[in-house]
């Protein structure tokens, strides 16, 4: 989970806030382990060294999804990469969330 998730859950930044709540709201229900890095607070400047640096710590600790607000940051993803809304949707198939 990438760190634009985080802080717009702690900074209450819509409209990523309402998605990313929900993806979070998962933490601990059966099927669901939420990882992040500590790399994902390092300082943007540093780009695409940061998001590398990020994917392949999900790579090593065997996640099979990468989550974000800026999908395009992982050009070179082989994981999947959702937005908190297209995960939702594609695959919880909670349409219900949104209702």
């Amino acid at each position: 989970m990438d760190a634009n998730l985080l802080v717009a859950v702690l900074n209450k930044e819509y409209p990523a806030f309402t998605d990313a709540a929900r993806v979070l709201s998962l933490a601990g229900q059966k099927g669901f382990v939420l990882y992040t890095s500590p790399l994902c607070l390092a300082d943007k400047k540093v780009g695409d060294l940061e998001d590398r640096l990020e994917y392949n710590a999900a790579e090593k600790a065997g996640c099979t999804h990468l989550l974000t607000n800026d999908t395009g940051d992982y050009h070179f993803a082989r994981l999947p990469v959702y937005t908190p809304e297209a995960f939702l949707r594609e695959i919880i198939g909670r349409n219900d969330l949104f209702a």
